[in-house]
């Protein structure tokens, strides 16, 4: 899953680069977030639809390279597992 975000400022300076995070309320155990590229990944292996059918993950997008001074925007991400026959014989 990618996400991404537009910035209206310059995009070869400072304030136009922008970085990306999870954050709290949201699953940060199992995925990660690139935070140039917004790519979310699953840090571990499997994902078990019968102990959790969704994720909820809150990205946040931030200009000024990541800085606490740059401006914030967020928005949630449901990752919805698809159940697979785990029972064969």
């Amino acid at each position: 899953v990618k996400v991404s975000a537009t910035d209206a400022d310059d995009p070869t300076t400072p304030n136009g680069e922008l970085r990306y995070s999870l954050t709290s309320p949201g699953d940060t155990s199992s995925f990660e977030i690139d935070s140039t590229t917004g790519v979310i990944s699953c840090k571990i292996n499997t994902l078990d639809r019968e102990s959790q059918r969704q994720y909820v993950l809150v990205v946040k997008a931030q200009d000024m390279r990541g800085m606490a001074s740059g401006s914030t925007a967020t928005t949630s991400v449901t990752i919805v597992i698809d159940d697979i026959n785990d029972n064969l014989a």
